[in-house]
């Protein structure tokens, strides 16, 4: 098809065109009453870079200074200019665009080493012998997190090197196979460990109890804490991808405990943790979800232990395959009929905030709700958790996608050309051929600054093609939505945003991503 026929069908589509503004209208009327969380990148036009949405910068301001690039925890208290230095120094450690702009390349570079997911792209950062200062922030908030270093409010750039060795002794006796002949294969492999909770999870339940017990033994009588402070670490950083708050990561994982009777003074997990724990194995039993002799009264070792040999049984079955999005999609579709259901989804909904550990973890959280999807009440935060971060993705570009889309069709809608000026303008009849008046006094600047707009203008007008057919499928799925009182409404809202991450394929999003230039959106 020529790119004149492509034209002609995009504006014959006009009802297609205000179908889509109603749809955009009714995502951004749901996002103004919190329903659904504004994209990361930008709230409208990337120009208007203090567009970041109240729901989204607490949760950047706390992972700036969890990682140290913050001095101050509350967004209330960061000025903007300190927000945009703050941004600007973490794209210059981790390499990438200096624009004090978060776009989906920066915000995913901060996900990929601050969360818990499996970090795909860790050999960026990894220099070997020099690692990059983003890398040593996030190896030492990890290795913090984790109960290897000493607990501290916030992450710094210090060299990791002797923590990071500690963390190898404590695997090497926990029977983990580490490549000792080189320094540099063997600190790699230290780091894909680090940051593969999976793979610790699943190595620690297939391990014997009786080699655990006998290893803490070991390190008790020798008065080392350390392997204590790493099963506290790794138990509550599971523990907090299950969904359990108490399991907060930014505290203390052991505490002392004093003995009336002798005097002495006893190691052992922090009462929060201990609180999350009880909670967790509450739930289990009261669901019947595993067999397993759970006993409260006895030692954190044992404690652990069991926990490890269940959570493992999780992460087995979720890289295994058997849970899917799309079963659980099934199951929910079919539950959706039920109005009461409808209306107590919607309740949990407004009542589940837009917090940080909601974009965490969502292997364990689809494996959750597999295990509880029959308890209606008991499981519907579980549940909702799972669906926001599925669709805060899918919503990344949807919203783009919206942007592109009224960028593009302005360039072939209207009859001045986007970035003609005095000394160069442009202009297109009813048959789409185009003129250029230019002016005497015109420069090479000049021509310079509007050949860049409309080449980028063209830009967005391929990406709007390319996307309109996919928006317009996402239209078809939510006509019944624009009634936003109503129930049932917003469970079919929230039910459609679900899998529309994917109706876009890897060239839809690089093309998105290219026409969604902050730079070239401002000339």
């Amino acid at each position: 098809m020529s790119d004149n026929m492509n034209i002609r069908f995009a504006v014959e589509q006009s009802l297609n065109i205000d179908k889509l503004a109603r749809y955009q209208s009714c995502i951004r009327a749901a996002v103004d009453e919190g329903v659904l969380l504004d994209t990361p990148g930008f709230s409208g036009a990337p120009k208007d870079k203090k567009a970041l949405s109240p729901q989204f910068r607490p949760l950047l301001c706390s992972r700036l200074y969890r990682l140290g690039y913050l001095d101050q925890q509350d967004a209330d208290d960061i000025s903007h200019g300190k927000l945009i230095k703050a941004i600007k120094q973490l794209q210059k450690e981790a390499g990438l665009k200096t624009d004090g702009w978060i776009g989906e390349v920066t915000w995913q570079a901060l996900q990929q080493l601050f969360t818990f997911e499996e970090p795909s792209q860790l050999e960026l950062w990894y220099r070997g012998a020099q690692p990059s200062l983003f890398l040593r922030r996030a190896v030492n908030l990890r290795l913090m997190v984790l109960g290897i270093s000493r607990h501290r409010s916030q992450a710094d750039d210090d060299d990791f090197t002797s923590d990071l060795a500690r963390f190898g002794e404590i695997l090497s006796h926990l029977k983990v196979k580490i490549d000792n002949s080189n320094r540099e294969i063997q600190q790699k492999q230290l780091l894909d460990y680090l940051f593969d909770i999976d793979k610790q999870t699943g190595h620690l339940g297939s391990l014997s109890p009786d080699y655990i017990r006998a290893l803490a033994a070991k390190y008790q009588k020798a008065g080392n804490q350390s392997l204590l402070s790493y099963f506290g670490g790794l138990l509550r950083a599971e523990l907090w991808l299950s969904g359990y708050r108490d399991a907060a990561l930014n505290r203390r994982i052991l505490r002392r405990k004093q003995r009336h009777t002798s005097g002495t003074r006893r190691i052992r997990f922090s009462s929060e943790l201990n609180d999350a724990i009880k909670v967790f194995w509450q739930d289990l039993n009261h669901k019947q979800l595993t067999r397993l002799d759970f006993d409260e009264s006895k030692s954190d070792v044992e404690r652990f232990i069991i926990s490890m040999q269940f959570l493992a049984q999780g992460v087995e079955a979720a890289n295994a395959g058997d849970i899917t999005k799309e079963k659980i999609t099934r199951d929910l579709r079919e539950k959706s009929h039920d109005p009461q259901y409808s209306e107590h989804i919607t309740e949990q909904w407004q009542s589940v905030g837009w917090f940080s550990w909601i974009f965490d973890g969502l292997k364990r959280i689809w494996y959750a709700i597999k295990n509880l999807l029959s308890d209606i009440l008991e499981t519907a935060k579980c549940l909702i958790r799972g669906m926001k971060q599925v669709i805060c993705n899918g919503l990344f570009y949807l919203q783009r996608a919206f942007y592109v889309l009224e960028q593009g069709l302005e360039f072939l809608l209207c009859k001045t050309v986007p970035g003609s000026s005095e000394y160069l303008h442009m202009e297109r009849d009813h048959d789409f051929d185009y003129q250029v008046f230019i002016a005497k006094q015109v420069t090479r600047e000049h021509v310079s600054l509007f050949a860049k707009t409309v080449a980028h203008k063209r830009l967005m007008t391929r990406a709007a093609l390319r996307v309109f057919e996919i928006v317009t499928r996402a239209i078809d799925m939510a006509l019944s939505l624009f009634k936003l009182s109503n129930p049932i409404g917003w469970w079919k809202l929230i039910q459609s945003l679900i899998n529309i991450n994917e109706l876009f394929d890897e060239q839809d999003k690089q093309i998105l991503t290219r026409a969604f230039d902050p730079e070239l959106a401002q000339l």
